[in-house]
């Protein structure tokens, strides 16, 4: 075993892809201070951890389930099976120099999500817990943080955050959050590691073309089920439905086809409130399965994703790192957003005039002004990029040089 073996939580396998496209990037990353580094990914368990084995079996990775509060509290934690769970994760994480905490979003409040105890159930804060009682270094790979709008949230970020070395945040609102909470500490403002994350230009060519597509002759749209919860209408109907309907509509219109691209699969679930495939096929059973609308329904890794994201005309995504994707393969984007880290990530590139709103459902003038500014948008994307990847190199040198000190 490698010397410099990290856990790295709060990312998934399976289900969103988000968790894999970080995972993907942040192992290069930090392999370029520790070659011979090797990781085990603390991943959720539960009725989905088969689909969790499978894919970390593809891309090479040591995993364990995830443990939360029910492992350490009475009577709960008397139960075997959590007893052998706890057991086996406390076993890798005395095994790694260090735990690297990769939640992403951590301690988000109104109005972007309901106050509670979600918070202290956590796995940013368990993680920040446990670590803390098995006196291992928990260092935070850039995230985003907030709202920070409660008392009860800003104290659990307050406890958790002050103990960091240096808060990475991802992008300038979170920046202006952490310093609200904690003026007197570094703090860093960075893009997500994902930006890096590689893709294949041949490979998304031969699968489009199996598709009855051409390169550059469709829009990628990525519905979001995130958003599909939180949009419910009293008489059963759903905005973000709505919303991606018109969305449909009006590129057919304009004769432009439609590759509908889930952003999470989770076979296991049949709900759309979790599962981006499903509010897809609500998408596509309101359409009517036009011809003109293509559902990928293969369950891809993000680097296939974003190969298909990588040719399209533009994307229209309501999943961040499905924005990501586009963005950083130089593809024009507009985002549906329901948290200011969209904003933040648009604004990167210098396109967060095209941010649409959980509550708008007209797409019409935004997918006009995005025409009609195409080539100044690639132009900028590009220009926008070379700065981004400054930015997470700068990123990587900083946190490497932190690994290095624990």
């Amino acid at each position: 075993m490698s010397n410099h073996r990290f856990m790295i939580t709060g990312l998934c396998m399976h289900g969103n892809k988000g968790g894999p496209a970080i995972a993907l990037s942040l192992v290069n990353a930090i392999r370029q201070g520790y070659p011979d580094a090797d990781f085990v990914f603390s991943v959720p368990s539960g009725s989905g951890f088969k689909h969790e084995q499978y894919w970390a079996k593809k891309y090479g990775f040591d995993i364990v389930g995830n443990v939360d509060i029910k492992h350490l509290i009475p009577p709960w934690c008397l139960k075997r099976t959590r007893f052998d769970a706890l057991s086996a994760w406390v076993k890798e994480l005395k095994s790694a120099r260090a735990m690297i905490q990769m939640s992403g979003i951590s301690y988000v409040g109104p109005p972007a999500a309901s106050p509670g105890l979600s918070n202290i159930l956590s796995k940013r804060f368990t993680d920040f817990v446990l670590a803390g009682i098995l006196r291992k270094p928990m260092l935070a790979w850039t995230q985003s943080y907030g709202p920070l709008s409660t008392r009860l949230i800003r104290f659990l970020a307050w406890l958790d955050l002050r103990s960091q070395p240096v808060i990475f945040c991802r992008g300038d609102d979170c920046l202006q959050e952490v310093i609200g909470l904690l003026p007197n500490k570094e703090v860093r403002s960075y893009p997500d590691i994902a930006v890096t994350l590689s893709y294949d230009r041949a490979w998304g060519k031969a699968f489009i073309n199996q598709k009855g597509l051409e390169v550059g002759a469709y829009v990628t749209v990525s519905p979001s089920a995130v958003l599909y919860a939180k949009s419910k209408l009293g008489d059963g109907g759903n905005l973000h439905i709505q919303c991606l309907e018109n969305i449909c509509r009006e590129l057919g219109r304009r004769n432009i086809a439609v590759v509908v691209t889930p952003h999470t699969m989770r076979p296991e679930e049949s709900s759309p409130d979790i599962c981006d495939y499903r509010v897809s096929l609500e998408l596509m059973r309101n359409l009517g399965n036009p011809d003109s609308v293509t559902l990928i329904d293969e369950d891809l890794s993000p680097v296939e994703i974003k190969s298909i994201i990588s040719l399209a005309n533009f994307h229209i995504g309501g999943r961040y790192h499905s924005v990501v994707a586009a963005l950083s393969s130089g593809i024009p984007a507009i985002s549906l957003s329901w948290h200011p880290k969209y904003r933040d990530l648009m604004r990167a590139y210098d396109v967060d005039k095209y941010i649409m709103a959980e509550s708008e459902i007209d797409p019409q003038e935004i997918i006009s002004s995005l025409i009609n500014e195409y080539e100044t948008l690639r132009q900028t994307i590009s220009l926008s990029h070379s700065r981004v990847l400054e930015m997470t190199q700068s990123n990587v040198d900083e946190f490497n040089g932190l690994l290095e000190q624990t």
